[in-house]
Order: structure tokens, then sequence, then C-alpha cells
């Protein structure tokens, strides 16, 4: 029998830059503002949401967490399990799991949370 995940080959993403995520809202939003008709509001949207849209950004700031911070975070916030469900997945004690996670928060609200204050990044 194999181990689980045993081919799995993590990608792995750089985080992006607060001045990149700066940037990226500023030009969709003066595109959004400058959109006089319905349909070129829906193409400016469509223009700019991309792998920049909020969803986008914030999975590839998880995707740049070490990868035991990205495990806890995905089972804990992703996948919903208790703290102590994820300690016996990876096989770490409960208080490791809580500082893992709240670390993790930690650098996801430094990386996205002045630039995209509507995610709800809470512990």
């Amino acid at each position: 029998m194999s181990a689980p995940n045993k081919h799995y080959d993590p990608v792995e993403v750089t985080a992006l830059s607060p001045g990149e995520i700066a940037a990226a809202l500023t030009e969709a939003l003066a595109a959004i503002a400058g959109a006089l008709t319905l349909d070129e509001l829906k193409a400016a949207r469509l223009a700019h949401a991309g792998d920049r849209s909020p969803l986008a950004l914030a999975n590839a700031e998880i995707g740049a967490l070490p990868p035991q911070a990205r495990a806890v975070v995905v089972l804990r916030y992703w996948e919903d399990l208790s703290i102590e469900q994820v300690a016996v997945i990876l096989q770490c004690s409960a208080g490791n799991v809580k500082s893992q996670s709240a670390r993790a928060l930690q650098k996801l609200r430094e990386q996205l949370g002045e630039s995209l204050p509507e995610l709800a990044l809470t512990d």
C-alpha cells in the first residue's frame, strides 16, 4: 500500500508584494471607474479579476506559505476541521496547530489585509 500523496509534487508560489497588490487594485478601480456602459463594466471586471481576484490573491499567498503552515490553513479554514482533527492528520500537537495557524494568519493579514480588507481572515 502506498502512502497518501506519495507522488504529490507541490508547486512553489512566490508571494505577491504589497506594491504589486496595490498596483493591481489601482488599475482595476480605474478601469471600472472609466466604464461608461454595462458591457464596458463587465469587460473591465473580467479583464481585471482573473488571477488578481481577491480569491486568487488569497490562494497565491496561501500557496506561498511554508508547507506545514499551508497544510494547517487549508485543513482548518478550507476543510473546516477542528484543531484536534488537524493535529491527528498532521501528527503533531494541538498547540503546534494553534501556533502554526496564528503565524500563518498573521502573515496573510500582513500580505492581504490592507489591500483586500473584504477578506475575512479570522482565527
